[in-house]
């Protein structure tokens, strides 16, 4: 065993200086491990101190939230052991090889605990104990553990607040008995980076091990920091369905009792072409339909998009749920009864502008969410839902800049965006009002668009540009560039509107924006949609202020 190496004053795991490097300051030792190729590089309290429990925490590159998280952590009370080299799974179990207590704590290094709440989980009689999370990218809601529910005979899970539906706990942070974790096996390291633990927490249950979730405070999770979190997410769910048939699934968490048929009003003032709010609306009936809830919607404007709904003209009396987007909706329904829930999906138009008569408010944006605050309506902050089914991606990209779209609405910006397309020589095609714009977005290896259309492109594993020229930018074409994981929830604050940096935009600055164009960089824009905008974590939401409805704290 050795300190670890000090490289001109930082410390080379931590990447900080040696003096507030906690490792060096509470006495850590390192130990490195030749294993598989893999470098494993360990730390461990070394004391004859008793400790209450082993906090294994895997890590991967970002070494200033692992020394953000560590400073939460006293070793006089935990042997603190942090593994990297390997998978979310490897590097788990090999940390847990070297517990010495009777308590196991898996952490991830994207957290900020609370030291006393891990102590009184020790003392729990449960055999696991889940821990709540609160990310603060979402809100302030609190998701307990994971919510199960059938949707056309096959399970789905999603995280959720509402502990009636949870099944098992988050991955992030949990506390299993040694005993526990030796009797079934650890983790399965045929996962890489997800699915292991819902692998570990069916088995758990299959044995009959009790569990408990919801019961302590939220710990404050920064979710999915690391590049590559959810790169095999793929190959994660074709494993874990191997291994645990569907209806097995079903059977072993008692699924079936949990689904209850709602009957669910959606209402948007015009649903008669393809755009932001219009798409919102057919996304999400969608998603209650395939979840088996009875869906109807309203409307003032009929169109293209209500033709492909179940528009009704005269709502009925009472329904169970209502998700009314546009204030001429709401005044519409006042009579109708049921949980009414008003979505604003903007600052503006004058349509977007809360109003008394709802139940519950939701802000599709932190920026929204201010603008309602400041006008007295406090709100759920539940991100746009994206169909991932729907929008994946379906043509590799071009590993150089070959194809742009343009989404953008505004004749000015499609010209500048031409111009640019003709000085490089790429291809350059726009679509607008379309349903099926998702064809068109995967022969395209660029995106160029705002609001939902970037989310789109995202989940496609496209490269995008926020960028456009409407009629509310009195300042011209302006936009937010290109999309990069160091910039995407900046980006975000304000729905990809432009609006985060209000650049404005020539042919020459955009051609510097074409020029970042990184096919690699582009495909983890599917990560970032599938953690904030999958529309199944929405639908899950909306159901969660349904559920918690006489719950006013």
């Amino acid at each position: 065993m050795i300190k670890p190496r000090i490289m001109e004053g930082i410390c080379e795991f931590c990447g900080v200086p040696a003096d507030t490097c906690p490792h060096f300051r509470s006495g850590s030792y390192v130990e490195s491990v030749k294993k598989d190729d893999l470098k494993i590089d360990l730390y461990k309290k070394l004391s004859n101190r008793e400790r209450v429990a082993d906090i294994i925490i895997p890590h991967h590159n970002r070494h200033d939230h692992l020394h953000e998280c560590l400073k939460h952590l006293p070793n006089d009370i935990f042997n603190i052991i942090i593994v990297s080299g390997g998978s979310f799974a490897y590097n788990c179990n090999k940390g847990a090889r070297l517990a010495e207590t009777d308590n196991i704590i898996i952490l991830n290094d994207d957290t900020l605990p609370d030291p006393e709440m891990f102590v009184e989980a020790c003392n729990m009689k449960e055999d696991i104990v889940g821990f709540s999370q609160i990310i603060p990218s979402n809100g302030e809601e609190i998701l307990h553990g994971i919510g199960f529910y059938v949707e056309g005979g096959k399970w789905k899970a999603a995280a959720t607040g509402n502990l009636s539906t949870i099944k098992i706990p988050s991955g992030f942070a949990f506390l299993i008995k040694r005993s526990v974790w030796e009797d079934l096996g650890g983790f399965d390291e045929g996962f890489y980076n997800g699915g292991e633990d819902s692998d570990l927490f069916f088995s758990a249950i299959k044995k009959g091990y009790s569990i408990s979730m919801g019961q302590l405070p939220p710990i404050i999770h920064k979710h999915s920091q690391s590049d590559g979190r959810l790169t095999f997410s793929k190959e994660n769910q074709k494993l874990l369905d191997e291994k645990w048939p569907n209806d097995e699934v079903i059977s072993l968490l008692n699924l079936e009792s949990d689904v209850k048929k709602l009957r669910i009003l959606l209402a948007n003032n015009h649903l008669d072409n393809f755009a932001g709010s219009e798409t919102w609306t057919y996304t999400m009936a969608k998603q209650f339909e395939k979840m088996g809830h009875d869906v109807s919607v309203y409307t003032r404007a009929k169109g293209k998009v209500s033709e492909m709904l179940n528009t009704v003209d005269i709502p009925v009396d009472e329904y169970d749920l209502l998700i009314i987007n546009h204030n001429t909706c709401l005044k519409d329904l006042e009579h109708v009864k049921g949980y009414k829930i008003f979505t604003s999906h903007g600052i503006y138009p004058a349509l977007e502008q809360p109003i008394e008569g709802a139940d519950a408010y939701v802000s599709i944006s932190p920026e929204v969410q201010g603008h309602l605050k400041r006008k007295g309506f406090e709100s759920r902050l539940i991100y746009n839902g994206v169909d991932m089914e729907r929008f994946k991606p379906v043509k590799p990209l071009h590993e150089k800049l070959t194809n742009v779209l343009s989404l953008c609405k505004g004749d000015e910006a499609n010209e500048i965006i031409k111009e640019a397309c003709d000085h490089l020589n790429v291809n350059f095609k726009r679509a607008e009002g379309i349903f099926n714009v998702e064809d068109e977005i995967n022969n395209s290896d660029l995106v160029i668009t705002l609001g939902r259309g970037a989310v789109e492109a995202m989940s496609c594993g496209r490269d995008v540009i926020v960028f456009d020229s409407l009629s509310y930018m009195q300042m011209g074409c302006v936009g937010d560039g290109i999309i990069r994981p160091e910039n995407v929830q900046h980006i975000m604050k304000h729905n990809y509107s432009g609006r985060s940096n209000n650049t404005n935009f020539d042919v020459n600055s955009l051609l510097g924006e074409f020029l970042k164009y990184n096919s690699d960089k582009a495909l983890l824009n599917i990560n970032h949609v599938k953690t904030f905008h999958d529309v199944e974590v929405a639908v899950n939401r909306y159901l969660n202020l349904y559920d918690n409805r006489n719950n006013k704290s």
